[in-house]
């Protein structure tokens, strides 16, 4: 079980939120059409795959396309997400995010308005975690290429700014105080 303690010495965990870190439970995903099986082959994902209005899915967002380029000059995966979320034409993401990741490692949750595909499905929220991951092909922070723990640290990093991201809104659950 994982517990996040603040920049202040508290306890880590009520019981409340330790019951819900263990109702946690990670799922296959897709809304790129196909996955990676365990074997190493790629197959068409099957529409139950596709992230519902109350799962998080994480979107590996590019540094310069959250400040500068928007969604829309976006490829790859970050792209089929976008095409997804309804916001693959956009010139900017929403000004909430762009204020909150400003530099690798950093992470921002944010609620997209999407209609469904489904009747009755109109309006359903989708939440996604933008993080932007280390540039390995800049200088690491020793000024030469990563090392293997700069790497390391720098991914740890990014990992857990999504996962602060997304016990954020559940902190009350998480912590005494």
């Amino acid at each position: 079980m994982l517990f996040f303690q603040k920049e202040s010495p508290r306890p880590l965990a009520t019981a409340a939120g330790a019951a819900f870190l263990g109702s946690v439970s990670l799922r296959p995903h897709s809304v790129l059409g196909s996955r990676l099986t365990a074997a190493g082959d790629f197959v068409d994902a099957p529409p139950e795959l596709l992230p519902t209005p109350g799962t998080a899915f994480v979107d590996p967002a590019g540094l310069p396309y959250i400040r500068e380029y928007g969604p829309a000059g976006a490829g790859g995966a970050a792209g089929a997400i976008y095409a997804f979320l309804g916001i693959g034409d956009d010139a900017a993401f929403p000004p909430a995010v762009v204020a909150k990741v400003t530099a690798p490692s950093e992470a921002a949750l944010h609620l997209y308005e999407r209609g469904g595909e489904e009747e009755g499905d109109e309006g359903q929220g989708q939440l996604v975690i933008h993080v932007v991951g280390p540039n390995f092909n800049s200088a690491g922070p020793s000024g030469g290429p990563f090392t293997r723990s700069e790497a390391v640290a720098a991914l740890g990093a990014a990992y857990a700014a999504v996962l602060r991201e997304f016990v954020r809104p559940l902190a009350s659950l998480l912590y005494t105080y």
